[in-house]
């Protein structure tokens, strides 16, 4: 009688313990998917589902949801259904100039947060990034097509590391082991082109799909006054996974298991949208880490599983000339940290991280 009540107390305990949170508009209560879920402590649990829904522990409530394009919001235990309002974002004034400055030059701030964990060891990384990219609509004789990237002008780090029982915050160099967790690099979030909105949308559809090989690939949608792309670079994956095989063959195996961004943009009268019109894109990546270098260059004996959240404003669009975008690429002094006014909170496990860079 005793054996076969124990399993069953087990299992209640179990159920007890799991909480379903569902993330909606508060303006129309739609689901909100790939909403990123903070939890108390400051790990990231994963991303919502297309129903909105991710499951979590009470031991990691409450928890924060962080949806770019809506104001963060916290859910407590007693709390399931999270209904989250529309943020208001402002353009940032673009000094246009003649013919003669046909270069332009785009200056973001980026943030990413990082976590990973391997049995009990847990690491948690803050970054902040100063960017600089060029951009033309048109061929200018001496401008290189490949300076549209995203090149860090900037950064600062916090780390966290709790280990052993042992729970210490550091400001990590570059170089350091930890910062082997940012991942911002696989990223250019700044468009590049002038696109169009897709057929749906211009035909009045709210979203519009396109279907990848194994899921969607590209949800287009238009909401809030706000145009966004997201874009799931796995969904021509099988089981939604890519290891990088020439990273096998150096004894580090890396199985990126997703890996997704979203560009958002003002709606604009004449449905296209450009680096005018931008507002942010965000990213999020899930990798599992294997292998004997992997475990040497982190201290584990077990693989280690990272999640890691980007974000990227723009501060700053100017037009140059010729020889001012030249001198600019070649220039190597450091960006002054500007952040955008439409910042929005973290949670507040990850706030105590950005107190030390203050």
């Amino acid at each position: 009688m005793r054996a076969s009540i124990l399993p069953l107390l087990m299992l209640m305990a179990l159920c007890c313990a799991a909480k379903s949170v569902t993330v909606v508009d508060a303006t129309d209560k739609a689901p909100l998917e790939m909403a990123t879920v903070i939890g108390r402590s400051g790990m990231i649990i994963g991303v919502t589902d297309s129903r909105g829904t991710i499951q979590v522990n009470d031991n990691e409530l409450p928890v924060t949801i962080h949806c770019l394009g809506y104001e963060t919001t916290k859910s407590e235990a007693e709390n399931d259904t999270v209904q989250v309002a529309p943020a208001v974002y402002g353009l940032n004034e673009v000094v246009i100039s003649a013919a003669e400055r046909p270069i332009i030059r785009v200056v973001c701030f980026c943030r990413e947060y990082s976590t990973g964990t391997s049995g009990s060891d847990t690491l948690q990384l803050y970054s902040e990034y100063m960017t600089q990219s060029f951009l033309s609509f048109k061929e200018v004789k001496g401008y290189k097509r490949g300076d549209y990237q995203q090149k860090r002008k900037s950064s600062r780090f916090v780390g966290r590391i709790m280990q052993n029982g042992n729970d210490s915050i550091f400001l990590p160099e570059n170089d350091d082991e930890i910062t082997l967790l940012s991942w911002s690099d696989l990223i250019n979030g700044v468009p590049r082109d002038t696109g169009k909105e897709s057929s749906g949308i211009i035909a009045g559809q709210e979203t519009d799909t396109i279907m990848g090989d194994f899921g969607p690939k590209v949800i287009t949608r238009k909401k809030n006054g706000v145009y966004s792309i997201w874009n799931d670079y796995l969904a021509n994956n099988k089981d939604h996974k890519w290891s990088p095989g020439i990273l096998k063959l150096l004894g580090l195996t890396l199985d990126l298991t997703s890996f997704n961004s979203t560009a958002a943009f003002a709606q604009s009268d004449d449905n296209t949208h450009n680096i005018y019109d931008f507002l942010y894109t965000t990213c999020n990546i899930t990798i599992l880490g294997r292998g004997k270098i992997f475990k040497k260059i982190f201290h584990v004996e077990k693989p280690i599983l990272m999640e890691s959240y980007v974000e990227i404003y723009p501060v700053s669009i100017t037009h140059c000339t010729l020889e001012e975008y030249k001198e600019l690429r070649k220039d190597k002094e450091e960006l002054p940290f500007q952040k955008p006014q439409d910042l929005t909170p973290l949670s507040p496990a990850v706030e105590t991280l950005v107190e030390y860079l203050k």
